[in-house]
């Protein structure tokens, strides 16, 4: 059964969601929540940022497909890591 890029990247949006809810308790559980929570969080983002670069590359016809991929990665580094740096400098 064949799944796809689009369909796995939606579903990982929807467990890292899940996840999200929760983190919190599992990191109450002070040793094996810490593991976890590590384990299976880095399992979902490895999971969805492997997906990424196939999904963005395959919206460029072949012509375009390196430029167009490398100018997303580049620009959402800039605004979406770059607007987190300058709020964490100002933050009181």
């Amino acid at each position: 059964m064949r799944i796809g890029r689009r369909r796995l990247l939606g579903w990982s949006a929807v467990a890292i969601a899940l996840f999200s809810g929760v983190a919190p308790l599992l990191l109450n559980f002070v040793g094996t929540g810490d593991v976890a929570f590590m384990v299976v969080g880095f399992a979902l983002l490895g999971l969805s940022f492997g997906q990424c670069s196939g999904v963005v590359a395959s919206s460029f016809s072949n012509e375009y497909r390196y430029t167009g991929s490398a100018l997303t990665s580049d620009l959402s580094w800039m605004f979406g890591a770059g607007c987190i740096c300058c709020q964490a400098r100002y933050a009181r």
